[in-house]
């Protein structure tokens, strides 16, 4: 083995350490929301994750110099969770009238749903200010938007998963699958990348990923869904396949959809608080998709 290959070698399993130990630290902090048993720990680990992402979102669109309204973005986005929770606290708490599961998440669901109406609002009266010079109004509220929309507010539809705590184990089931299927695509790429398949998944978006590790992921992902259906139903189903390769699919595209948003910006990481990950936007571009699109399905069919 020559000195280059040495080296890579080396990287690759200082990352792996390095993304191992993350892991392990998020876990235990998910574990001590699960033994503590309350929903509130569950809306308070969600605000932090969405709270963090705005901040560095924020900090993205100011270093990139991209138009935008940074300032703008990460304070609505740091003021959305926290209105959530509030709202919860209030009906649960302070209502003076009886208010039931189904009464109060369907108060969530307005607010989730209404949110981006009003920070679009805020960023065209905002961009206002400003004379017009070409197209770059339509940037700066594009991108203001945005930074909002993905993943932030993808990812508050979890939120309307922590009404009971039977719904908050469900939850925590579709965030274990999808970083599970991050995480499956990740080793099965180190140890398998490029030795069947020469050419690279998506190289103009994210290069270092795979072939061999979009199907270890897939194999390994879709053995993890049918496995916790039958945990939790007791049972077999055949639905587990197509609505498992779905929910890949979505844990997929949000990953990818991650990596172009930093290739735009001309960033690798979104941020440093999470060594061989990056930042939480790192760690939850793919649950904005899962969560979002789980959440809209749910509440189409009234379950």
């Amino acid at each position: 083995m020559n000195e280059a290959s040495q080296h890579s070698g080396s990287g690759k399993l200082r990352t792996f350490g390095a993304r191992f130990l993350s892991t392990v630290i998020l876990l235990s902090i998910l574990a001590g929301v699960c033994f503590w048993g309350n929903v509130w720990g569950y809306r308070l680990m969600l605000s932090a994750m969405c709270m963090l992402t705005s901040w560095e979102w924020g900090s993205m669109l100011r270093s990139s110099g991209r138009a935008s309204q940074p300032w703008l973005s990460t304070v609505y986005g740091i003021v959305y969770p926290l209105v959530i929770v509030g709202s919860f606290a209030w009906m649960e708490w302070g209502s003076a009238e009886l208010v039931t599961t189904a009464d109060m998440l369907k108060e969530i669901q307005s607010l989730i749903i209404g949110a981006p109406v009003l920070l679009l609002i805020m960023s065209f009266i905002w961009e206002m200010r400003r004379p017009v010079v070409g197209n770059r109004p339509l940037h700066t509220v594009a991108c203001t938007v945005l930074s909002f929309l993905y993943p932030v507010w993808m990812f508050s539809f979890a939120f309307l998963f922590t009404g009971t705590e039977p719904s908050c184990v469900l939850l925590l089931g579709l965030i274990l699958l999808t970083k599970l299927s991050d995480i499956f695509a990740y080793v099965s790429g180190l140890l398998l990348g490029g030795r069947f398949v020469e050419k690279k998944l998506i190289p103009h978006i994210s290069p270092k990923k795979t072939w061999e590790g979009l199907t270890g992921s897939y194999i390994l992902t879709m053995a993890a869904i049918i496995w916790w259906g039958i945990m939790q139903w007791g049972e077999f189903s055949w639905l587990m396949l197509p609505y498992g390769t779905l929910f890949f699919l979505l844990a997929v595209t949000g990953d990818l959809s991650g990596s172009l948003v930093k290739r735009s910006l001309s960033i690798k990481d979104s941020g440093s608080l999470l060594p061989g990950i990056g930042g939480f936007f790192d760690l939850i571009d793919s649950l904005a998709f899962t969560m979002s699109v789980v959440s809209v399905a749910l509440i189409i069919i009234g379950a």
